[in-house]
């Protein structure tokens, strides 16, 4: 592990645990870094496109040694069409251990769940972080908080956001209403606790997006007034098969959902971004900005920009 981190459950059943109650103490964390790399990737568990992911994995790997990633986020719809059975489920070695073999990605995944997901038994995906020494998926949504050398703190807050799209007026307080106001109500007392300087949302449904799905009605009445209230810099997502960057308000929306599959895209003026396009997001962080460039499947930047802390 390159940075120091801790980390936040959320979702049902989960529970924090306190480690050093057990066993001998473990080794010191390495110190933490001066900036912090890493990658984002989605939609990429597609049977059908192994060839396409084969292919975007091998950059995958080309800029995680460049950049000396410290850990790969999965923006969702890891396993298609209907997720997986179990943790024995074959996909789990044809479209991800086999295809992200190279030494270079044997660094943490954090996982947020897609709609493809819950197709099968997402509980799978869950139990299979117990068995995995990369594959991070604590509970349905969770933080993970890191820390620069010059005492910079970045939290990540990964969302189950395939519980919130379906909010509406009708199931607001009822059944999956609920849980997902529970989740809601998670986030935005978070967010209010993070004294990090950067708050880093990730979900697999995007917020607004100029792709094939479009805008998420339901996120940009739940979710995007508490990443206002909280000067959230960052949502990132996948769900829709191509490379965006926008930015509305302060907040900057980035989709990387290129990972197997690509899908037409509506064009956006500069300064935003949008390309139908195989690909994956690289990102490195500082205390006073976040450098972040869009390659594709070629190795090819597509677009660069930097975000103000």
């Amino acid at each position: 592990m390159s940075a120091s981190r801790r980390q936040f459950l959320g979702g049902a059943g989960a529970l924090a645990t306190l480690p050093w109650l057990f066993g001998p103490a473990r080794a010191a964390a390495p110190p933490a870094p001066a900036t912090l790399s890493f990658l984002a990737l989605g939609d990429w568990g597609q049977p059908r496109a192994l060839a396409d992911a084969t292919t975007v994995a091998a950059q995958l790997a080309q800029e995680a040694r460049t950049r000396a990633a410290a850990f790969i986020i999965s923006t969702g719809d890891n396993f298609y069409d209907r997720g997986v059975a179990d943790t024995a489920d074959p996909l789990w070695q044809a479209a991800f251990e086999t295809i992200y073999a190279d030494p270079a990605l044997q660094v943490p995944w954090y996982v947020v769940l897609g709609n493809h997901d819950y197709g099968g038994q997402p509980d799978a995906e869950l139990a299979y972080a117990l068995r995995s020494d990369r594959w991070t998926l604590p509970a349905r949504y969770y933080v993970e908080q890191y820390r620069l050398i010059d005492g910079t703190g970045a939290d990540f807050f990964f969302l189950d956001t395939t519980g919130l799209v379906n909010l509406n007026f009708a199931n607001r307080w009822f059944f999956t209403g609920a849980a997902a106001r529970a989740q809601l109500d998670w986030l935005d007392t978070m967010l209010g606790a993070s004294t990090a300087r950067w708050k880093i949302v990730v979900g697999h449904h995007p917020v607004f997006s100029h792709g094939a799905h479009g805008d998420s009605p339901a996120l940009v009445e739940g979710v995007l007034p508490i990443l206002q209230r909280h000067r959230v810099q960052i949502y990132l997502n996948g769900h829709d098969h191509n490379l965006e960057h926008a930015e509305r308000d302060g907040i900057h929306f980035l989709t990387s959902g290129g990972g197997a599959e690509q899908r037409p895209v509506t064009p956006v003026e500069p300064p935003g971004f949008a390309a139908a396009s195989l690909g994956f997001l690289s990102a490195t962080l500082a205390r006073d900005r976040l450098e972040i460039t869009f390659i594709d499947q070629t190795g090819t930047p597509l677009h660069q920009a930097t975000i103000p802390a």
